[in-house]
């Protein structure tokens, strides 16, 4: 949450934020190519303001997300926005214990959930809302619709899925479809973020993402004191032979035991399920063992997909006994029960942070179903040779065994790490896996972390500073069921980690995870990319603790502007 295979190319005249790659001719195209790079977000309006040279955070976005609507081929897609948050150093009165000097906050009545969509998934349009009651007073929005009208703010981790439409009658269209789309929400009372209080909601758009439908709270009552919700995941069944077409799924990782919060250390994996279109949701039920994160570990991050007989799977990283483990439970009648968890393989969780870097990146699972056959699929990134890779495992008896295959791609240069993988399968059955690649530049660090308060690395002694890492976002394509892959560079540029912030501007962010969307002959890859993001001297100086924090805005352009960017990558 807010925390090359060579080609003869040539650049062709394109839009801002969107670059257009076209093979000269006479050129190869065997396996993936890499038609364009577009950016979905618009660029945050300038700060405005004397003495301002940066407009961070509004210029800050991360953990996008992606889906396509199979009917109309339009997309929609979403991320952590702070477009219409406060600029840093301009910090409204709703907590006069802040140094209004240097924060850059996350104003509690500023919604934080971009949505943009596109009818071509290269051509995107940030739409821009009316709202009476986002932010401190009537004000247009840049973010999901409709929170205040039902006395919720918008805060990001946004899943998105596509499915059908339920008509007048009871029934399930099978020609319009239905975009959910989730993510975290707070209560517009100031005391609910002091106090945790997240929720789980879940709009709904009946035209691609136009229009809006006011969200829906998936986890029943108002959370209390104490509970704290976070990486949520929603799917719809839009397989048209599936006995459940047309349930919504959700889940969601519940921490009434976050140590910030409460002496309760029993973290959950919930599981909410609709069987109307989104307008009710059942009883959150807990899917993993209820038992302490001291004595045997931690579970987190979710994600929901079905078979097109309409088996529903709910993946999870936990621990087994100390031991990690990605694990699955299996519903076979539409998610009113499930199967115990069933370990799908233990893995090493990825280095925390990589080296010569400063953000945080987690071994999480994200998990796919071949449409056609069935067959499940599951990635996730461990450490393999003290290198960050990404591991692919595939059942074909409806997850109840499971088998590791090789490692996704290759390193593409010596030294590289590879983390924050997504899957999704075609119609067709083609496999695709898109991740992150972090390059050792060679440029020495220039700093070394001091674990500044507030930081996820509080051990100090992280190399880290601008130009010694670059980062790249790859796509992998397989047609033999993930026994092989073929790998591209989907991004045009690369990008330095360095550019990027967290709030507290303790550590670099680039948020938590990707997602890609793919088709029987193109895959849409969307992740976060600092290309045009610039490092910060004092900020980094602070992070070393070098200095005293101080406004980043007043002295370094560019500086946290992470933005969205998809690739169209076709085979």
């Amino acid at each position: 949450m807010r925390k090359y295979r060579l080609l003869s190319l040539v650049v062709l005249p394109a839009a801002a934020g969107l670059v257009l790659l076209q093979p000269l001719a006479g050129s190869a195209q065997s396996g993936p190519t890499l038609v364009s790079n577009s950016q979905a977000n618009m660029i945050a309006p300038p700060a405005r303001l004397k003495g301002y040279v940066d407009n961070f955070p509004r210029n800050k976005q991360n953990e996008p997300a992606i889906a396509r609507d199979p009917l109309t081929g339009a997309f929609v897609a979403g991320s952590n926005d702070e477009i219409d948050e406060d600029l840093c150093g301009t910090n409204p009165s709703w907590d006069p214990s802040l140094n209004n000097s240097v924060t850059c906050h996350f104003d509690p009545l500023v919604g934080s959930t971009g949505v943009y969509f596109s009818a071509d998934g290269v051509h995107w349009t940030q739409p821009t809302y009316s709202s009476n009651l986002d932010g401190n007073g009537p004000n247009p929005i840049h973010t999901l619709p409709g929170y205040d009208t039902v006395g919720l703010v918008s805060n990001g981790d946004p899943a998105i899925s596509f499915g059908p439409t339920l008509l007048p009658n009871g029934t399930f269209s099978r020609t319009a479809m239905t975009a959910y789309f989730g993510n975290l929400a707070f209560q517009r009372q100031l005391p609910s973020l002091t106090n945790g209080g997240a929720l789980f909601a879940i709009s709904r758009s009946y035209d691609d993402g136009q229009t809006w439908v006011p969200p829906v709270v998936a986890n029943g009552p108002g959370s209390t004191a104490g509970t704290f919700n976070d990486k949520d995941h929603v799917h719809a069944d839009a397989s048209p032979a599936s006995p459940f077409y047309g349930n919504v799924y959700g889940c969601y990782s519940l921490f009434p035991g976050s140590p910030l919060f409460s002496r309760e250390l029993n973290d959950r994996i919930m599981f909410v399920r609709s069987t109307d279109g989104g307008a009710t949701y059942s009883k959150p039920v807990f899917l993993s063992p209820d038992y302490n994160n001291n004595a045997v570990g931690g579970r987190q991050d979710c994600n929901i997909q079905s078979g097109p007989d309409g088996t529903v799977y709910v993946f999870w990283d936990d621990s087994i006994n100390k031991v990690p483990s990605m694990v699955v439970a299996v519903s076979h009648d539409g998610g009113q029960t499930f199967t115990k968890r069933i370990t799908v393989a233990a893995f090493n969780p990825v280095a925390f942070p990589l080296p010569n870097a400063l953000f945080r990146e987690f071994s999480y699972p994200t998990g796919a179903v071949d449409p056609r056959s069935g067959q499940v699929y599951d990635v996730w990134p461990t450490e393999t040779n003290g290198h960050a890779q990404i591991a692919l495992a595939t059942s074909v008896d409806r997850g109840q065994s499971w088998k590791v295959l090789s490692a996704v791609g290759v390193n593409e240069s010596a030294g590289d790490d590879v983390f924050f993988p997504a899957i999704d399968v075609s119609p067709n059955g083609t496999v695709v896996v898109s991740y992150n690649a972090l390059r050792q530049t060679g440029v020495a660090p220039a700093y070394t972390a001091a674990g500044q308060p507030g930081s996820d690395f509080t051990t100090p002694g992280q190399p880290f500073g601008p130009g010694a890492v670059a980062q790249d976002t790859y796509a992998a394509v397989s047609t033999d069921h993930g026994l092989s892959f073929s790998a591209i560079r989907a991004s045009t540029t690369s990008g330095d980690p360095d550019g990027a912030s967290a709030n507290n501007l303790t550590d670099q962010f680039i948020g938590d995870y990707t997602t890609v969307a793919a088709t029987d002959h193109a895959a849409y890859p969307i992740w976060t990319d600092e290309r045009n993001a610039a490092p910060c001297t004092p900020v980094d100086q602070y992070r070393a603790g070098q200095i005293a924090k101080s406004n980043p805005d007043l002295s370094c352009r560019n500086f946290g502007n992470t933005d969205i960017f998809t690739a169209l990558v076709t085979y």
